[in-house]
């Protein structure tokens, strides 16, 4: 059976919420009119990292949790990539984060596909947004790297949107522009948050569980419902049950069971009766699986 997906729509908004967080403490200090150039410059500046930070993380999130994703057709490692990754959950990490860092390198268009491309996301920004977009990264660059002094990167890159210096050359963060970036980069935010929030909702806490446990178990005496207390409006599981069957568990199924509900509770006693030494291959795999899920997942 095919590893679940480690996907919890809550773990992948978090970095959106985030954003959207800074963006709007942000936006309330640009309300102020008589805020001075360095001001205007580090709200500026801190604006447009934050819609790029949330928009990588989440597209290592997925990575992560769905690595067929990654643009590989085939893969070369290093000696201390291989010899350093006691898992393989190790390796595709460091590649998540080696591809999405190429990705952000490239122009807004080209992220923006690729991003849309990891997600599923399709044709939820409109090109004039895109394009102010463009034009206010591009101004972004100039202030980093050329103290807002308009040179050829910038007449080449900002796109439809590009703006016209002033009588020394320079262009100006001032309060009016400055609000519209920010609306600007809002509007990312709010359309990734609508339509992630969207497309992922299914991927619940009790749904990630249930298909571990399906992942986990094969035998009909082994359903999810039969071991555990649901609260499915809280999407929580909030207690284990006893079931009739366990008097014929296997030692595999047994020793499995225990360390779920070690797990769930804190409890260590349960672990007396899980006999990870004398497991098979497949039940140590999905052992290792499940305590990898409990340390990358907010589940318990």
């Amino acid at each position: 059976m095919k590893l679940p997906k480690l996907i919890l729509i809550d773990d992948l908004l978090k970095p959106v919420l985030m954003a959207h967080k800074r963006i709007s403490d942000i936006f309330s200090k640009v309300q102020n009119q008589k805020l001075d150039e360095l001001d205007r410059h580090g709200l500026f500046v801190l604006a447009v990292s934050t819609l790029e930070s949330m928009m990588n993380d989440v597209v290592i999130y997925l990575l992560n949790a769905i690595p067929q994703k990654l643009d590989l057709k085939e893969m070369t490692l290093t000696k201390d990539q291989l010899f350093n990754s006691f898992l393989v959950f190790d390796i595709i990490e460091r590649l998540s984060q080696q591809e999405t860092k190429a990705a952000s390198y490239k122009n807004i268009e080209q992220f923006i596909e690729y991003f849309c491309k990891i997600t599923s996301l399709n044709n939820i920004f409109s090109q004039d947004k895109v394009d102010e977009l463009r034009e206010i990264k591009e101004t972004r660059n100039l202030l980093l790297h050329n103290n807002l002094k308009v040179n050829d990167f910038y007449k080449t890159k900002a796109g439809p949107n590009i703006r016209k210096e002033n009588s020394n050359g320079f262009l100006e963060i001032n309060i009016k522009y400055l609000k519209k970036a920010v609306k600007c980069i809002q509007y990312f935010i709010d359309k990734i948050h609508y339509h992630l929030k969207r497309k992922f909702h299914k991927y619940t806490k009790i749904h990630l569980l249930k298909s571990t446990w399906n992942y986990c178990f094969d035998s009909p005496v082994m359903q999810f419902e039969d071991y555990w207390e649901l609260d499915t409006k809280k999407d929580e599981v909030i207690a284990l049950k006893k079931c009739k069957y366990e008097g014929g568990l296997s030692s595999g199924e047994t020793s499995l069971l225990n360390l779920w509900r070690s797990l769930f509770t804190g409890n260590t006693e349960y672990l007396k009766k899980c006999w990870l030494q004398h497991l098979s291959s497949s039940y140590k795999e999905k052992a290792i699986f499940l305590l990898i899920l409990s340390e990358r997942t907010t589940l318990w």
